[in-house]
């Protein structure tokens, strides 16, 4: 079988090499990667959205949500603990959104949120405002530098920098 994990070519995708595996990025094989991206200043910097039932507060240790690389997938460090589903840089700024799922608790309903950044991924706030169902995923307009689209099942939501996903 083939392994979950990434995979890197350097034909154009004529062949793959198995860079990480789950296993190494998660430390333990349960979890799924729903997106990678690569910071278009630096092409060492990888951020992996990923979910897991074996992750978070009360079930494991292993990372979940937004994990980093600095050194082109060798080693990886989780930098947001909630569930992921995609990932974005913005090649103006190197500010980096991702989509992401919100858990619920015993007073809180769980709902979608977007992860920010504008310090290189350092760092990261969550943005929750309008984001009424579970998970988003969010796009860079590549027109608009102010423009954010983050979807959720049939609701589209616009940012124009106020930090608010507004029905569109």
């Amino acid at each position: 079988t083939v392994p979950k994990g990434i995979y890197k070519s350097t034909d154009y995708g004529v062949t793959w090499v198995l860079l990480v595996n789950n296993s190494t990025v998660f430390g333990n094989p349960s979890g799924s990667i729903t997106d990678l991206a690569v910071d278009p200043n630096n092409s060492s910097v990888l951020y992996v959205a990923a979910y897991s039932s074996g992750c978070g507060p009360g079930v494991g240790t292993a990372p979940c949500g937004l994990i980093k690389s600095t050194d082109a997938g060798k080693t990886w460090q989780p930098v947001f603990g909630d569930d992921c589903g995609n990932v974005v840089v913005d090649p103006r700024n190197g500010n980096v959104y991702a989509g992401c799922y919100r858990a619920g608790t015993a007073t809180v309903n769980p709902s979608g949120e977007v992860a920010k950044s504008t310090d290189g991924g350092k760092t990261f706030t969550k943005i929750t405002t309008g984001l009424t169902r579970l998970g988003v995923e969010v796009h860079l307009d590549p027109e608009s530098p102010n423009v954010l689209y983050g979807s959720q099942s049939r609701i589209v939501g616009v940012d124009t920098s106020s930090g608010a996903l507004q029905p569109a």
